[in-house]
């Protein structure tokens, strides 16, 4: 392990590179490189590694993006067979028209088919 100014770089462990321990596994991962050197060595770190590919721009540059979830459509066959409604309490604030009409409530009501 080396101090290069002012950050810290992992480069050599004894004489086995943790890059030449990566790059022997096809860069799978943290797991594997661990597994790999620890075949060698027994006293190398997970954070030591962890740190090494945080630092390393070949895996970064090709690290692969999370892949949402996509959601399903929903499927209405007929008109008023799906409906979302959402109903919403306004008793705290009450919407007074005239003191006998007072609104209490909000409703929202979708229909899916259309």
């Amino acid at each position: 392990m080396h101090w290069m100014k002012s950050h810290f770089i992992v480069a050599k462990i004894g004489d086995y590179d943790i890059r030449e321990a990566h790059a022997s596994i096809s860069h799978e991962g943290r797991d594997k490189t661990i597994f790999e050197l620890n075949s060698y060595y027994f006293w190398i770190s997970r954070f030591a590694v962890e740190m090494f590919l945080k630092q390393y721009i070949h895996c970064q540059t090709r690290k692969s993006l999370k892949q949402h979830i996509i959601a399903k459509p929903i499927i209405s066959l007929a008109v008023m067979t799906r409906l979302q409604i959402d109903l919403i309490d306004m008793r705290t604030r009450p919407d007074r028209l005239n003191p006998v009409i007072i609104y209490n409530w909000i409703l929202t009501c979708i229909d899916h088919y259309s």
